[in-house]
């Protein structure tokens, strides 16, 4: 029994790419622990010690992440909701005030508005 238990331990701490791993899973915590072999407790425990955090947490943090990227790379606010693995647009926007406190609309807006600003030359004096 210990040595299955150190085998799961390895193949979590081999599992170096956890973001690609969250996004493969739909950014699922049962999936997550399914794939790294492990008990949903099993993953809980190693996220508290090695993250200082759940891995539900960790998993919206990664969520909103790549969230933000897809917005910026233009995607709907529906479409990257169903990409971040959220079922109604609503609730990632809820969820998306609630980490960035900006509407995703807002943030697209304001991450516009300051790109335009960067890619304009500096006028001379």
């Amino acid at each position: 029994m210990a040595r299955v238990i150190q085998f799961r331990k390895a193949s979590i701490s081999r599992s170096s790419r956890w973001a690609k791993l969250a996004r493969d899973c739909q950014f699922d915590e049962k999936e997550m622990a399914r794939r790294t072999m492990v008990s949903v407790r099993q993953l809980q425990r190693h996220f508290k010690e090695q993250m200082g955090r759940t891995p539900k947490a960790w998993l919206n943090e990664q969520r909103m992440i790549v969230a933000r990227k897809l917005l910026q790379e233009g995607c709907s606010v529906k479409a990257t909701a169903s990409q971040t693995g959220f079922k109604q647009a609503s609730h990632f926007c809820r969820e998306f005030k609630h980490c960035y406190e900006m509407t995703p609309r807002q943030y697209v807006t304001l991450y516009n508005e300051v790109r335009s600003c960067q890619l304009q030359p500096a006028e001379a004096a």
